[in-house]
Formats: C-alpha cells, structure tokens, sequence
C-alpha cells in the first residue's frame, strides 16, 4: 500500500499545512492539510518487533508517533476518512508509555569527571 492524496473539490478554500503542530486531534478538527499514511502504519506495527524511525527535521516524525498514541490508545474510531479505519488490527485498547525529551538542552545537563550525568533529575 502507499500514502494518497485526495485532491480538493474544484473551487475549495485550500486547506491549511500543520506547521508547529503535532496533536493529531486537534489537525483533524481543524481540517488542516494532512497526508494519510496510514496505510502503511498496520504493517509496520504487524511486521516488525523493533523500529527505529529516523527523519529529518519536520518531517512528520512527532505526528506519526501522535498518531501512533491515538490508535493504540483509541482504536481508529477517530480516523474515519482515512485508510487505516476499519483495518486496524488491535481491537483492544493498548496502553501507551510516552517520554519527551522537548524540554531537554545541554543547558540542563551537566556532566560529572568520568563524561556521566545523572538523568533522574528530570521532571
């Protein structure tokens, strides 16, 4: 399977692109511009034991992980234009760990003699 692009209806007002935005609810409320990929999401979490994604920046990364959340948690109940619902292949709820490392800069790192630092001071 492959992404598609559903073109606009003749004389439509184009639709925003989701720039500074990854809440995957709140994009699809706001009728923002999205590219659905999720065809390819039931294979890659059918398939494959470990994934490493690696993109460049804005590239999407945030909001496939947001819409990863949203399936695992929800089911695809919230996805109905899109070509994942009605395939997903969890029916259950999964529940879901998250870490961010957004608000993490080297301005709150220090390092010990040895190159180490203690992490667990985080919030």
């Amino acid at each position: 399977m492959t992404s598609r692009i559903v073109a606009p209806e003749k004389d439509a007002p184009l639709r925003r692109i989701p720039i500074g935005s990854a809440d995957w609810p709140f994009l699809r409320r706001n009728n923002f511009l999205l590219v659905d990929k999720t065809p390819l999401i039931g294979q890659l979490v059918t398939k494959y034991l470990k994934v490493f994604i690696a993109r460049p920046r804005r590239f999407g990364k945030t909001v496939l992980i947001l819409l990863l959340e949203e399936l695992f948690t929800h089911g695809d109940r919230n996805l109905e234009s899109t070509a994942i619902f009605g395939h997903w292949p969890f029916p259950e709820p999964c529940p879901v760990i998250s870490f961010s490392f957004l608000n993490i800069t080297t301005d709150n790192i220090t390092l010990d003699a040895s190159g180490k630092t203690d992490l667990t001071s985080f919030e």
